[in-house]
C-alpha cells in the first residue's frame, strides 16, 4: 500500500501571504478536508462568511475573540475552536497579529447569499 503525504511549513505560508497581501490561504485540499492559515493584523476586520462545512481553528499565535453567532469566545495561543457548518463567525478584538490554522470537514466553501 502506498501512503501519500504532504508536509508544509506555516512560516513559509505566512511569508507568501504577506508578499501577496492575502489574509487567508487554503494550502491543502483533499476530498475529505481543506486546510489553511488565516492571518489578521491588529484591528483588521475578518471578512469571512458562514461556511458549508464544519470548521476547526487552532490559534497559532495572537489574542482576541471569535464571535460565533451572538457569543464572544476569547482566543489566545493554543486555543482550539469548533465552528459548526452554517454558523456566522468572525474574529475580532485582536491586539496582536492573529494567526490561525483552519481545518474544514470537506470543502473550504462559503454559503451563498440565498443559503444564509
Amino acid at each position: 500500500m502506498r501512503v501519500e503525504y504532504d508536509a508544509y511549513n506555516v512560516d513559509d505560508i505566512l511569508r507568501m501571504m504577506i508578499r501577496d497581501g492575502d489574509w487567508c490561504c487554503t494550502f491543502l485540499q483533499r476530498g475529505s478536508m481543506d486546510v489553511g492559515v488565516l492571518r489578521l493584523k491588529p484591528g483588521e476586520e475578518d471578512p469571512q462568511a458562514p461556511h458549508v462545512n464544519d470548521e476547526v481553528y487552532y490559534i497559532i499565535k495572537g489574542d482576541g475573540f471569535i464571535r460565533i453567532e451572538d457569543k464572544d469566545i476569547p482566543v489566545k495561543d493554543g486555543s482550539v475552536i469548533f465552528v459548526p457548518a452554517r454558523a456566522r463567525h468572525k474574529f475580532h478584538g485582536n491586539t496582536k497579529e492573529l494567526v490561525a490554522l483552519y481545518i474544514f470537514a470537506g470543502r473550504d466553501e462559503d454559503l451563498t447569499i440565498t443559503e444564509r
